[in-house]
C-alpha cells in the first residue's frame, strides 16, 4: 500500500485522524497512522532531519544537529497531524528543519550572545540554508509536466516503477529509494533494482530529447 496518498487514497480508514493530535489515536495503531500520514516512520524522519541540520548549519553549530532533529520529531508527534497525507516526506522534513528549526536555533544563539555582550555573526551561522521557498509553484508545474511527459514515453514494463521513483508534489520533489518503491508496489526490492538499472539509460535518453525539444 502506498504511504503517499493522493486523491484516490482519501477514503483510507486512517483519514479520520488527519488534523488531529496523534495521542487521540488508539495506541495500538499510532505508529501505523503516523507512517501513513508522513510517509516514513519516526526513526527514518529523525535520522534525515539530523542530516538536513548538519548540511544547513555552520561547523561551529553542528554539535546541535541531534537537538534540531529531536525537536522536529517532537513536534511531529505532539502537534496535530497534517490535514492531508504528506506526499514527499523528505521535502517536508527538509523544509521543517531548514526554514524553521535551524533558524530558531540560530536566533536563540544570537540572543544569548547579545545578552552576554558578544558579537553576533548570524549570516555565517547558516551554512547551507536555502533562501528560496522549497516549493515554487511555477517550478513544480514545469517539473511535473516534464516528468509526466518523460514517464509516458517509458515502456510499460518500466513505467510503474519509475512513476514511484520520481515524484513531484506540493511538498516538493522526491526521489524514492529502492526499498520504498518495493514497499509501495508490493514487489521484491531486487525486481525494483533490476528494472531501475535497465530503464535508467532509456530515461536519460528521453530526458535529453525532452530538454532539447524544450530549448
Amino acid at each position: 500500500m502506498s504511504m503517499q496518498a493522493d486523491g484516490c487514497e482519501m477514503d483510507h480508514p486512517y483519514t479520520e485522524w488527519l488534523g488531529r493530535p496523534l495521542d487521540t489515536v488508539p495506541r495500538n495503531v499510532q505508529s501505523r497512522v503516523f507512517e501513513w500520514v508522513f510517509g516514513a516512520n519516526l526513526v527514518e524522519i529523525t535520522r534525515f532531519a539530523e542530516s538536513c541540520a548538519r548540511r544547513a548549519l555552520s561547523p561551529r553549530l553542528r554539535a546541535q544537529c541531534d537537538d534540531v532533529a529531536s525537536r522536529v520529531a517532537h513536534d511531529l508527534v505532539l502537534k496535530p497531524l497534517p490535514s492531508r497525507p504528506v506526499q514527499n516526506w523528505r521535502a517536508y522534513v527538509e523544509h521543517n528543519v531548514e526554514r524553521w528549526k535551524v533558524k530558531e536555533l540560530v536566533r536563540r544563539e544570537g540572543a544569548q550572545k547579545r545578552d552576554a555582550g558578544r558579537r553576533v555573526d548570524s549570516p555565517d551561522a547558516l551554512a547551507g540554508l536555502r533562501s528560496e521557498e522549497p516549493c515554487d509553484g511555477v517550478w513544480l508545474i514545469e517539473a511535473a509536466d516534464l516528468i509526466t511527459s518523460m514517464l509516458a514515453r517509458m515502456p510499460d514494463r518500466y513505467r510503474p516503477v519509475f512513476q514511484e521513483i520520481f515524484v513531484v508534489s506540493t511538498d516538493g520533489y522526491d526521489r524514492r529509494t529502492i526499498m520504498e518503491v518495493a514497499r509501495i508496489l508490493s514487489i521484491p526490492d531486487g525486481t525494483v533494482r533490476r528494472i531501475s538499472s535497465e530503464g535508467m539509460p532509456l530515461l536519460r535518453d528521453i530526458a535529453r530529447e525532452e530538454l532539447r525539444a524544450a530549448a
